[in-house]
């Protein structure tokens, strides 16, 4: 469970300690200087200043390497002398660790271990009554309501229980509300029918009213190396006019809701075969999309 708690400690920083900086100590700040960022770190800059507010991405300022060549950073850190010392402290106290601290993303595909398995029994046993009520009216869908399910929503939440519980309330909420169980079933049945192993997007709801201005490649041939769906979405032939003008918006999102679901019946299905968690890769290809630094075209 050490993975589970790294995954939990970035939850809490982000609850207790970065929020109080970003809403009350935010103006304490003057310069925010990042050295020796990876590439696709500095990459998605002009990304991050679409979604941050202008405030805090004014002082936010990527070096070339270790910074020492840039005159300006130099200068308010003190003098080349400073830059350096600073440097010289660092430890590499991850480095060290890397090795010997299993990163929980890297175990999402295996099934649950002991202390997970508990934890999955606890959180059924929160909702038996609900459990019960569905296995009687031959509701009780695997790909939702399966152990399998059970274990991605405790990791979805970091392992804790609590967490949990309060996701699952909001999910059978959302399922009475958007009327998932007929879906579900339609689902189930169209993959079925097709007798193949992946969902396809002409399996979707109102698939015929959609497809000439939404496309995407639901699930592509060949799986990834180590058995994950690959999922192509071209934002180029993602035209949101065209979808407004022409297709009802109730339409558009069981469409939407649809994806959800077959996706989530076709990872389970092959975790069964593949006595693994599957999960899917997604690639948005932003050629032709129009998309800037400024967000989509309106």
């Amino acid at each position: 469970m050490d993975s589970i708690s790294l995954s939990s400690f970035d939850r809490m920083q982000a609850r207790d300690v970065n929020n109080f900086a970003e809403t009350i100590a935010c103006e304490v700040v003057n310069k925010f200087y990042i050295v020796n960022a990876p590439w696709a770190v500095t990459a998605l800059h002009g990304l991050v200043k679409a979604f941050m507010p202008e405030k805090f991405t004014r002082k936010l300022s990527f070096a070339s390497g270790d910074g020492l060549g840039d005159t300006e950073l130099v200068k308010k850190a003190g003098g080349e002398e400073q830059l350096k010392s600073l440097y010289a402290v660092r430890a590499g106290l991850v480095s060290k660790q890397i090795h010997s601290v299993k990163v929980y993303t890297e175990m999402l595909d295996t099934f649950a271990d002991k202390d997970e398995q508990e934890i999955v029994t606890m959180l059924r046993s929160r909702f038996k009554d609900e459990f019960a009520k569905r296995k009687a009216e031959g509701r009780d869908y695997e790909p939702f309501f399966g152990d399998r399910a059970l274990l991605r929503v405790v990791r979805g939440n970091n392992g804790c229980l609590g967490s949990a519980v309060n996701w699952f309330k909001r999910f059978l909420k959302r399922v009475e509300e958007h009327k998932l169980d007929s879906l579900i079933e339609d689902l189930t049945r169209r993959l079925d029918e097709s007798g193949g192993v992946f969902g396809a997007t002409s399996m979707l709801p109102y698939y015929d009213e959609i497809q000439e201005h939404s496309r995407l490649i639901f699930t592509a041939p060949r799986l990834s190396p180590k058995g994950d769906l690959v999922s192509y979405l071209p934002l180029g032939d993602h035209n949101r006019a065209g979808i407004i003008a022409n297709v009802p918006w109730e339409h558009w999102a069981r469409h939407v809701l649809g994806n959800v679901v077959l996706r989530s019946i076709e990872c389970d299905r092959l975790s069964r075969t593949q006595n693994r968690l599957v999960r899917f890769i997604q690639i948005a290809d932003m050629d032709g999309s129009g998309m800037g630094v400024s967000g989509l075209p309106s």
